[in-house]
């Protein structure tokens, strides 16, 4: 299951990205891409005052590709962001590790909205653990969960930086070993792997640049699946980032999760990080 859907979405962004498409060929993509590392090291020997050796580090990837033929918009994004933290003698542990592939189509109609359609994959790239003062438990893997979501619905750009996104859509959480506990239908014998919620999304954007040095990008993504008001699926991402020179940047990001089926609080994660970075394209 693993393998057909990871084949099907590389096979859907090769398509869409080739030149030779007749569809595609009126227009040329529009690129953009970094990535950043950050690395924190401390190391005591013979230190009165106490201390433990750690060390840390982040890889963040970000690619995004744009293309407009006549009314029809085309945007691909991909992130990958992984790391880990390794504290005295103790084994590294992850600090981040987020897989995400998105897929956009907007007809422009040149009226107030316009209709769009959408494709998400969501994950993780490496297994993750729980931990104990003696040992540690394994939670979750690559697509144990993974989140899929196909939405239709109407969309609006007040301005250039600020988009609003709202529609039907349908999600689907695969699970494999921890289908227990992220996929099963509690009210049946059988443990499900594959749980399917139709219902709403809508989704706030904002992306806006400054002095072309400091970018601040905010998004805000809602899902219902209509069964009950108060359970609404949230997952806010929020950072600012500043570059300083050419290779170097300050990036400070704030993630805010709220998922019923994995948690009945919300998640919250903050990172502030100073690091290199290098311009894919």
């Amino acid at each position: 299951m693993k393998i057909f859907l990871i084949a099907i979405l590389i096979a859907v962004v090769s398509l869409s990205a080739s030149e030779g498409d007749s569809l595609l060929s009126t227009s040329p993509w529009k690129k953009e891409g970094a990535a950043m590392l950050n690395l924190s090291q401390s190391r005591f020997d013979n230190w009165a005052g106490g201390g433990e050796n750690a060390f840390a580090w982040q890889l963040n990837v970000n690619a995004l590709a744009k293309r407009s033929i006549r009314k029809n918009n085309i945007e691909l994004g991909a992130k990958l962001q992984y790391g880990e933290t390794q504290s005295g003698d103790a084994d590294a542990q992850k600090n981040s590790d987020e897989l995400r592939l998105d897929a956009l189509y907007i007809y422009n109609l040149e009226k107030f909205a316009d209709p769009y359609a959408s494709f998400l994959l969501r994950s993780q790239t490496m297994p993750g653990y729980q931990y104990s003062d003696s040992s540690r438990v394994k939670v979750s893997a690559f697509l144990d969960p993974g989140y899929m979501m196909q939405s239709l619905g109407l969309g609006l750009a007040p301005t250039e930086n600020l988009r609003f996104r709202a529609g039907l859509s349908l999600k689907e959480t695969l699970a494999d070993d921890f289908a227990a506990v992220y996929s099963d239908d509690s009210e049946t014998t059988k443990i499900e792997k594959l749980m399917i919620e139709p219902g709403l999304e809508w989704i706030i954007d904002y992306n806006q640049s400054f002095l072309k040095m400091i970018n601040v990008s905010s998004k805000a993504e809602f899902f219902s699946d209509l069964s009950i008001a108060a359970a609404i699926d949230v997952n806010w991402d929020s950072k600012i980032s500043a570059q300083i020179g050419k290779y170097l940047a300050v990036n400070f990001n704030v993630r805010l999760l709220y998922d019923s089926d994995q948690s009945a609080v919300r998640q919250l994660q903050e990172m502030l990080a100073l690091g290199l970075t290098y311009t894919i394209f």
